[in-house]
């Protein structure tokens, strides 16, 4: 301004910064202010976002938070707390849930869990402290194709016809046997074989629709940064269902005191980002009982 307005250039000799009454040095501010962003749970479910001095008070809390939201019978599959400001603060939470209870039910609940400890934790560290925003995102399951069964009975007769069948059955294992071909293992081996394929293929599908929502849920979650999109692909080979995908974040600027700068490490983002793909992989082999690797990994960060 002074240049602009006199054609002089002043030098910037020192500067003074009173803060809560006391003068401390830029530099002192910076580090004051320095938040730190991690994981608060040994299975990398929960995020938070806060200043350093205070993250043992919010971790306590985000991990009750999503006990007693667990407790209520919905299930947390990821959990994202950012917590802005310095003598006060705000809470903006995300959760990632499963769920049969209407959507309206568990916004209002999660909502009244997150404000009633945001108020005990208030107390406790004589911070005012606030709810922002609180987005829930609901996990559909979809529903896997029905495995082949036994035909059901449904009359007399169709339980006469089945019956009359493994009689036929049994009566042709005895003549193979009688010609000399006493080893028949070859014969039920190859049934069981298509029996598996048949069951693994029923559920392949709905397992690759589920993890391609899953992942998309998730990798919103991931703080300070805004999850832009994901490929996937995925083959079979023999038992196992190989995937490759990739993902795409763009960087959130946010202002430092000096002006704006990036928040964001970008080894650590891939990193967050692995870990999360990796668990979401583990989580939906589990419950499709499926073995699901992952072939190749790109996350993209612009």
């Amino acid at each position: 301004m002074i240049l602009r307005v006199a054609d002089i250039k002043p030098i910037l000799r020192d500067i003074r910064v009173i803060l809560d009454g006391k003068e401390v040095a830029p530099q002192e501010i910076v580090e004051k202010e320095k938040k730190k962003v991690g994981k608060v749970d040994r299975e990398g479910r929960i995020t938070l976002a806060v200043l350093e001095d205070v993250w043992p008070y919010f971790s306590a809390m985000a991990k009750t938070i999503v006990g007693e939201t667990q407790e209520a019978g919905i299930i947390v599959r990821a959990a994202s707390f950012d917590v802005k400001g310095r003598r006060e603060f705000e809470i903006n939470a995300k959760l990632a849930v499963e769920t049969s209870l209407p959507e309206e039910q568990v916004e209002r609940l999660v909502r009244s869990i997150i404000t009633r400890h945001a108020k005990e934790l208030g107390r406790t560290i004589n911070r005012y402290i606030t709810v922002h925003t609180i987005d829930v995102e609901f996990i559909r399951k979809p529903t896997a194709a029905a495995a082949p069964s036994r035909p059901v009975v449904t009359s007399g007769k169709a339980a006469q016809i089945l019956e009359k069948r493994e009689e036929i059955e049994k009566e042709v294992e005895r003549l193979l046997k009688q010609a000399g071909i006493e080893d028949l293992s070859f014969l039920t081996e190859e049934k069981k074989r298509e029996s598996e394929e048949t069951l693994l293929r029923s559920r392949i599908e709905p397992a690759m629709e589920a993890l391609k929502s899953r992942l998309h849920t998730e990798l919103k979650l991931i703080p300070r940064v805004t999850f832009k999109w994901l490929k996937m692909n995925w083959d079979v080979k023999d038992t196992t269902v190989y995937v490759e995908i990739e993902a795409s974040f763009l960087k959130e600027e946010v202002g430092g005191l000096f002006g704006s700068f990036s928040g964001v490490d970008e080894n650590k983002l891939k990193a967050d980002a692995r870990d999360t793909i990796l668990r979401v992989i583990r989580d939906i082999s589990r419950e499709y009982s499926i073995k699901i690797s992952l072939r190749k990994l790109n996350v993209i960060v612009r």
